[in-house]
């Protein structure tokens, strides 16, 4: 959903750099129409409550990373399907020798 507003025409860039949409975290787009300047978000539909620094998005999915990280590790052993496919897992000459190397 566009957001009309007034924008510097020198604070476009600017902005599609250093913020996202504070709803869904993707990039928003600045753009301009007849109707006047807007800032909308790359998600189609989505309400664009507001603007979050890029910064601050890329911290929280570190720590979103990290926290899924450690909730494999603690879990692995209480939930098997987290599991699977490490004990399958090949070693590099199998995988080359499968493939005829």
């Amino acid at each position: 959903m566009k957001k009309h507003t007034h924008i510097e025409r020198s604070q476009t860039k600017i902005i599609q750099q250093s913020y996202h949409c504070a709803g869904c975290w993707n990039p928003v787009i600045v753009g301009f129409d007849k109707a006047g300047d807007f800032i909308e978000c790359e998600t189609e539909d989505c309400p664009l409550p507001g603007l979050v620094s890029a910064r601050w998005v890329d911290k929280q999915l570190s720590e979103n990373i990290a926290e899924a990280a450690s909730a494999r590790k603690v879990l692995k052993d209480s939930i098997e399907w987290l599991n699977v496919g490490v004990a399958n897992k090949l070693t590099n000459e199998q995988i080359m020798h499968q493939l005829g190397f």
